[in-house]
């Protein structure tokens, strides 16, 4: 919403500031909606629960744990041994002494009958081992032979040399950092309860020298292999950097170029850091990309397409019907206010793309050939119902008589 100075709102008519008032409470609802309300697109699956009640939230006395089963005599393959087969195996023998069968049955008065098994998951906390390294060096000791090259031992590779670092522990690390979303002071008092002293700034350094080194020859081959593939998803964010000579709370941007949910074998999500949002910083990413970029509507990525005529852009469904998701939120829809919410756009427009997204869900285990048959048969002709409605609806169809 643009600001307005005294002197613009005293040229106002009462209309224009009746107007105005309506606006700023739908503004309003909207901001209250989003930093209070239920957000949707907070979801349990990504982990984004309480601290504090996460157990509360999961805990059902009703779900039993997997268990082995017998069916018509025969014993299925346990669930429970499925849940772990990954995990290493240590068998646990608990046998009678032979004196104290001989007490129970006489001499030679028992047979053994087949045993009866159950697992048991045991936690052995992480271990830090410090190794100390002699390696062994040599030199002659006859006169001719002192003037020769002194003879090493060969020894493994420093990943950083004269440092502590070693390659187990800077996964540990990268691991901790960001797979489980600790901090490094975290990290540092953790080390330190288990008597091992790794200043956050020593991390930190770590991760930077292997980024740099080593992980940044993996991620040239992992883009080389991203930018072969048939669809690419992009989309960004703003962050702070400390560090980056302008001024503090000055914009940054981290942008995410990903394969698609449909991708055969791992998925790749790569990161790419930029001062700026112009769309420079994606043609530069994806200039040997050709295929489909879905992204959001923001123009630089239109821009792009333009300028990259290899790369045909592909909009979120998710951010068009945010709007309409929003307008309904603005008139009380969620608060309990009466409005006629079935006939208005905004409840229409989300009523047909939610008809889309139920028909693309059922094509989730299609192979892609077929699942392109179905999308051309069943869904393609809703997009095209959808945006021929769109352009007759209001308010649409006032705004194209004035400006078209």
């Amino acid at each position: 919403m643009t600001k307005l100075t005294a002197e613009e709102l005293k040229g106002y008519t009462k209309e224009d500031m009746i107007a105005l008032v309506m606006q700023m409470q739908e503004a309003l609802a909207v901001s209250n909606a989003k930093q209070f309300g239920r957000k949707s697109e907070t979801m349990e699956c990504l982990g984004q629960v309480s601290l504090f009640n996460e157990t509360e939230m999961y805990a059902d006395a009703s779900v039993p744990e997997a268990t082995a089963k017998k069916a018509h005599g025969k014993k299925k393959a346990s669930k429970q041994k499925e849940n772990v087969s990954r995990v290493p195996l240590r068998v646990q023998n608990h046998e009678l002494p032979e004196e104290e069968l001989v007490s129970v049955f006489g001499e030679n008065g028992w047979k053994r009958l087949p045993d009866k098994v159950y697992l048991k998951v045991e936690y052995l906390p992480a271990r830090q081992e410090c190794v100390e390294h002699h390696i062994a060096i040599y030199a002659g000791i006859r006169k001719e032979d002192r003037q020769k090259t002194v003879v090493q031992t060969p020894h493994p590779v420093e990943v950083i040399e004269k440092s502590l670092a070693t390659s187990s522990l800077i996964a540990c690390i990268m691991n901790m950092k960001y797979v489980n979303a600790i901090p490094l002071y975290r990290m540092e008092q953790e080390f330190a309860r288990n008597d091992l002293v790794i200043s956050r700034a020593n991390m930190a350094n770590w991760m930077i020298y292997s980024t740099e080194h080593y992980f940044s020859l993996m991620y040239d081959l992992l883009k080389s292999i991203l930018c072969k593939q048939h669809v690419v998803q992009a989309d960004e964010t703003t962050c702070n950097v400390v560090r980056d000579d302008r001024p503090a709370g000055t914009k940054s941007y981290m942008h995410v170029y990903r394969t698609n949910e449909f991708q055969k074998g791992r998925q790749i999500v790569l990161y790419k850091y930029s001062p700026g949002r112009g769309h420079k910083v994606a043609a530069e990413f994806l200039e040997d990309f050709h295929g489909y970029l879905e992204t959001d509507a923001f123009s630089g990525y239109k821009a792009l397409e333009k300028e990259q005529t290899q790369i045909t852009a592909a909009f979120c469904w998710a951010h068009a019907r945010r709007d309409f998701s929003d307008a309904l939120k603005a008139v009380g829809a969620k608060s309990g206010v009466a409005i006629p919410q079935e006939g208005s756009v905004a409840a229409q427009a989300l009523a047909k793309i939610a008809e889309i997204y139920h028909l693309e869900g059922l094509l989730k285990d299609f192979s892609p050939e077929e699942r392109l048959r179905r999308r051309q048969k069943e869904i393609a002709p809703l997009v095209e119902a959808y945006f021929a409605w769109v352009k007759r609806a209001e308010p649409f169809a006032d705004w194209q008589q004035e400006n078209l």
